[in-house]
């Protein structure tokens, strides 16, 4: 969960950069994460996704 200084500074941007770094973020995913919830949701849903994805757990292999 995006801590409360997170959640306020994406809070501050409108709906335009958001939806523009909503859509680089579903270029980069290779996984498809469903759209769901609010578009900060789904902005922190998919930079989560897109952090996986870089940086896999490797204690797990």
């Amino acid at each position: 969960m995006p801590s409360i200084d997170a959640r306020k500074a994406l809070a501050s941007f409108g709906a335009k950069p958001k939806m523009a770094a909503l859509n680089q973020l579903r270029q980069e995913l290779k996984s498809k994460i469903p759209a769901s919830g609010s578009l900060d949701t789904q902005l922190v849903n998919m930079a989560r996704g897109v952090w996986e994805e870089a940086n896999p757990r490797r204690d797990v292999f």
